[in-house]
Parts: C-alpha cells; structure tokens; sequence
C-alpha cells in the first residue's frame, strides 16, 4: 500500500491518500478531492458551506430553545392547574365548613326555642293543595292551639272542595322551617 501525496486545489494544503482511494477530504479545509486519474491531471472537488452549515446549527439552536420553552410552559401550566385544583378543594371544604356551622347553629337555635315552648309549622308550601282538615290537624299535632278555618266559599272555581289556598301564622303567609312561634299565637287556614 502506497501513499501519495497532493496539494488541495482549493486551500493549498497537503493531502495524504492512499493509491486505491478514489477520493479523500483536505484535512485543512475539509473540502472532499476526487481522483479522477492516476496522473492526477483532473479533479473535482466539492465545497463545504460555512454559511449554510451554521444557518442549520443555528435553526437547530432555536428549535431547542423553543421547545424549552414550551416544556417550561407546560410545567407553568401543569403547576397552575394544580393550584386552581387545591384552592377549588380548599373553597368547597370552606363552603361545606360554613354549611355544617350554620346547620348546627340552626339546629342549637331550633332546640332553645324549643325549650322555651316555641313551635314551627314547617315550610308554608308543604301545605299548599291539602285538604284543610289534615292541615289543621298537622297544625295541631305541633302544637299550635290556637287555629281557625275560613272557607273561600269558592268551590265552583277549579280548585277542589276543602283544598288549602293559604295559611296565615301570625299575619305570616311564608313561613319556613326556621320560624318558631308561640303556640297560642292566631293561625288561620283559608281554603276553597
């Protein structure tokens, strides 16, 4: 095996191959030189492009960059979500806090008027389209004593005979069951 020498036609510089090589690179300017004959007359040669070379390193940076900056993006997002996430469960223990205190507190009111001999007839529309007669005597059997009914002598309309229009406690038509009275105070149920 025998090596030869050339000079590279683009740089100047000395370049090494070996007699059965057809082509080899410059190792001063990394052009690649083809032997096209042995007596070295002609030879082709391709250029490397500095500048098209570094536009591809650059382009490849970027590209990096960015999809840095997208995974860092996603974390951001990820971590927000998460946030959101805790201060909505946060919320809802809050609101389930305030619901169960308010309830007790109700609950605790309910039994001290209860205690002091106050009574409730629940909510209004619970007696709504009831014949009056199990009306008063639901009334009744929560200790109201003091109770009176007023027919509407309106039968002919298209409401049943003996249904509820309205009960009044106390001049109170919308009562719930948070209101207590006093069980003599006047209850009037009025009903077609």
């Amino acid at each position: 095996m025998e090596l030869h020498s050339m000079i590279c036609p683009k740089c100047g510089g000395q370049i090494y191959f070996e007699e059965e090589q057809e082509s080899c690179f410059c190792s001063h300017c990394g052009t690649q030189i083809y032997k096209n004959n042995p007596n070295k007359k002609s030879f082709t040669y391709r250029t490397i492009d500095d500048a098209r070379i570094k536009e591809s390193e650059n382009n490849r940076e970027i590209r990096l960059k960015e999809l840095e900056n997208e995974q860092k993006e996603k974390k951001f997002e990820n971590k927000f979500l998460v946030g959101m996430w805790i201060f909505l469960g946060f919320l809802i223990v809050a609101a389930w806090t305030v619901i169960i205190k308010t309830g007790l507190e109700d609950e605790k009111k309910a039994e001290q008027l209860a205690e002091q001999g106050m009574v409730s007839a629940g909510y209004y529309e619970d007696y709504s389209g009831k014949n009056y007669k199990y009306a008063v005597s639901i009334l009744e059997g929560k200790g109201f004593t003091n109770i009176e009914a007023i027919s509407l002598d309106d039968a002919d309309t298209e409401k049943k005979a003996g249904e509820v229009d309205s009960i009044s406690i106390a001049g109170d038509v919308h009562f719930g069951s948070k209101d207590y009275y006093d069980p003599g105070v006047k209850v009037t149920v009025f009903y077609h």
